[in-house]
């Protein structure tokens, strides 16, 4: 028997206020106004530029992600641009305007670049605290029980904290999307310093058996590097190792080729993202062992992710469900709806589709760590264990 938790930001936050969305946001315009100096309000140039690029409104703009990633979109749109410079009128400059494209291009990813360095390094500031690890506690003896056999922790958050709760005591019986297979290698991550030891990602579905914690970082991770080589294409570092190089510095200052892999970009950028590697291979495994698990976990998610909500809705919705659900969802307060987590959970029949007979999900809005003595979750363990 199998165990799937989708865990969102919501599962940092205690203890760690500034990983609030608002706090990254903010932090993120800051700096940017900063390194502006006096030349102009450059956080409300940002903001208007996505949403130029975007077409959506100020409130679907008013968070990191949404400043971000029209960016790095419109970063590649211009590098991709080349075929159509042929038929711009006569007598202008082909080889002026594809200068100038490349130009405007790689303007843009350097500021998605800073933008991204800036986020990163807030986000692995992140402390280890008790409610991270009262989660893992809880996991971990309903895993003791007999009947189950495996958990997947599908998490949406680019920090550590999962892994450095479970690294302690646990590190046997933990496996990830880092090849353990493959043998770590020294890389020149910024020219001049010290290699750092790495180790490549997996290019498909080998998680060990043996190991029965497999956490899946579905959006990427802070110490997830792009090889600008491409051989191998991602490679997964300690974060002690980038902090001690002052990695994220040397992202913001253009100073390393080596790009975090994550999936920070607006919603539709996100649905592009997670068909690419290694995102295509981390969603495929959560929906595989989500589609054949009778026990899911939600916790600490908002449910406004569209990629996500797809996901969610692949699973409950599918032509051959593996087997009925019994769902819990864990929030804090009144944010998200019933309305909202039902849509999700439980989608009207398509024409012609079909959505699977199962109960309604159980909702507790006792947050982490209330709703570890909840009714609800210990009613949800209970059928576990039957």
């Amino acid at each position: 028997m199998e165990i799937v938790v989708l865990a969102g930001n919501g599962i940092s936050i205690p203890g760690n206020p500034l990983l609030e969305m608002h706090a990254l946001t903010d932090s993120l315009k800051k700096k940017f106004k900063e390194a502006a100096g006096e030349d102009g309000d450059a956080a409300q140039a940002l903001a208007s530029l996505s949403r130029t690029l975007t077409g959506d409104s100020a409130s679907e703009t008013a968070n990191f992600e949404h400043l971000l990633g029209p960016l790095d979109s419109a970063a590649k749109g211009f590098a991709d641009i080349g075929p159509l410079l042929r038929i711009a009128r006569k007598g202008v400059d082909h080889t002026e305007l594809e200068r100038s494209m490349k130009t405007t291009s790689e303007f843009l990813r350097d500021l998605y670049r800073r933008g991204s360095a800036i986020t990163l390094e807030q986000v692995v500031s992140a402390k280890g605290n008790e409610h991270t690890e009262k989660f893992i506690q809880e996991m971990l003896a309903i895993a003791n029980g007999r009947k189950v056999d495996n958990i997947y922790l599908g998490t949406l958050n680019y920090d550590s904290l999962l892994h450095a709760a479970l690294l302690g005591d646990h590190r046997d019986e933990l496996c990830d999307l880092a090849d353990g297979q493959r043998r770590s290698k020294e890389y020149e991550v910024i020219p001049g310093e010290r290699p750092i030891s790495g180790k490549p990602l997996r290019t498909r579905n080998n998680l060990p058996r043996g190991k029965r914690i497999a956490v899946l970082q579905m959006h990427g991770s802070a110490a997830w590097l792009r090889n600008p080589s491409g051989n191998p294409d991602v490679i997964r570092f300690p974060l002690r190792s980038l902090r001690n190089r002052n990695y994220w510095e040397a992202l913001r200052d253009g100073r390393t080729e080596w790009l975090p892999e994550v999936v920070l970009t607006s919603q539709s950028g996100k649905l592009e993202r997670i068909k690419e590697r290694p995102f295509e291979l981390a969603y495929s495994i959560f929906k595989a062992t989500a589609h054949m698990s009778k026990s899911i976990l939600i916790i600490g998610y908002g449910f406004r992710d569209r990629a996500v909500n797809e996901a969610l809705q692949a699973v409950v919705s599918a032509e051959d469900p593996g087997q009925e659900k019994d769902i819990l969802v864990v929030t804090k307060g009144a944010d998200p709806t019933t309305e909202e987590i039902k849509g999700v959970l439980m989608p009207a029949p398509r024409e012609g589709g079909y959505v699977i007979s199962h109960q309604e999900p159980i909702i507790c809005r006792c947050g982490i760590p209330d709703t570890f003595g909840c009714d609800k979750w210990v009613s949800w363990v209970e059928r576990i264990r039957e």
